[in-house]
């Protein structure tokens, strides 16, 4: 509210700006100096406390708005892939017990019902400070079960991380150096990247689209996120076998068809805000699927490069930001100086193919190097 779609754009620009810088720092600093615990709860509080900041800021003063968005980024940045490496260590420990689609699926019908019973009490109220009152309670609430959680897993579940000092310090940077240079590495950021800028432009614009071209409802936009939600659980309950049986590389072919399908069906057919409810619930095999296979992928390939799991975690998550603040700016660019429509097709053209591109390099890459093996992560 009071921001132009440019500068949305740019505001998404600064928060993913800070959420890749924290995700490339943050956990590569607990782990340095041990303390993956403690920097996550302080990254969450530190989040949240911007939040209030932005609750308490006039509307329309961009320049505000965008420093305490970058700030509260940074922090939130760091926060999220200490305790997806949690997770993901959890689960290959006990593999025959548990998966991530399991685990996840808990978050996707939590915030399936908190979406549509706030969008729900937002439209009879006619007030946003419902979404505010739900934050200060479920805020407190997620640093206590990530403490829980984080300090179950940590530090049995850490791998090689050492203390501070000189060589030691050389020595993370030659780890991070030759990460960087396993061959499977580039080509997986690549992918990482371009299904950021993707994810960007489909779940932030799809919506203000819907609201101001389609005259979306709340209501309407909370119905399609359940559908999307229920659509999620059946994925999160499936996605184990499905990505044993397609591999990493069948899981992101997929991904990228469906994120085409949704870009050409808003760029050149949707002109109802009903179709939403059909198209939206794509959302399940373009982002939920993978994030199960990139998770175990990630903590793979930091193991055949002999480097730490939760580093590689941030590197995953801060390149991934790093798209979606790319695909932010450039689909607000487009969206205000065409329109939404050319932004779907120009996305839909030029940044899918280039996934596509990118899945293939990993999947060539893989066996010419003979770690097909790695595409198929426990």
């Amino acid at each position: 509210s009071g921001f132009t779609a440019m500068e949305v754009g740019f505001l998404y620009t600064f928060l993913m700006a800070g959420m890749t810088g924290g995700a490339y720092t943050i956990p590569v600093m607990a782990d340095y100096f041990q303390a993956h615990v403690w920097a996550a709860i302080l990254s969450h509080a530190m989040s949240s406390l911007t939040m209030v900041l932005f609750y308490i800021t006039p509307r329309g003063r961009f320049t505000v708005a965008a420093c305490i968005m970058f700030v509260g980024s940074f922090f939130n940045g760091g926060y999220g892939p200490l305790v997806d490496s949690a997770v993901f260590q959890i689960c290959a420990k006990h593999k025959t017990r548990t998966n991530f689609g399991q685990i996840r699926l808990w978050g996707c019908v939590s915030w399936g019902i908190c979406v549509y019973a706030v969008s729900f009490l937002m439209e009879i109220l006619n007030s946003v400070d419902v979404m505010w009152l739900a934050y200060s309670v479920l805020a407190p609430c997620a640093s206590f079960f990530s403490y829980l959680l984080l300090r179950a897993e940590f530090p049995s579940g850490k791998k090689g991380v050492r203390r501070g000092g000189g060589k030691e310090s050389e020595s993370m940077l030659s780890s991070i150096q030759r990460f960087a240079m396993f061959p499977l590495t580039v080509p997986f950021m690549s992918v990482i990247m371009t299904l950021g800028a993707l994810f960007a432009t489909l779940n932030t614009y799809v919506y203000i689209w819907a609201v101001q071209d389609l005259g979306a409802s709340y209501q309407q936009i909370g119905i399609a996120t359940v559908v999307l939600n229920s659509c999620e659980v059946m994925i999160f309950l499936f996605s184990k076998r499905l990505s044993t049986r397609l591999g990493v590389h069948g899981v992101l072919y997929l991904s990228t068809t469906c994120y085409g399908i949704r870009l050409f069906a808003y760029g050149y057919w949707v002109s109802n805000a009903w179709w939403l409810v059909v198209f939206e619930p794509l959302h399940a095999l373009t982002f939920s699927l993978p994030m199960g296979s990139l998770g175990a992928f990630t903590t793979a390939l930091a193991d055949a490069a002999q480097f730490s799991r939760v580093s590689a975690q941030g590197f995953r998550t801060g390149t991934m930001n790093l798209g979606r603040a790319f695909g932010f700016l450039v689909s607000a660019w487009l969206y205000e100086t065409f329109s939404p429509g050319v932004m779907f097709r120009a996305m839909g053209w030029l940044v899918m193919p280039m996934m596509m591109l990118a899945v293939v390099m990993v999947h060539r890459q893989a066996k010419k190097h003979g770690v097909v093996a790695l595409l198929y992560p426990e």
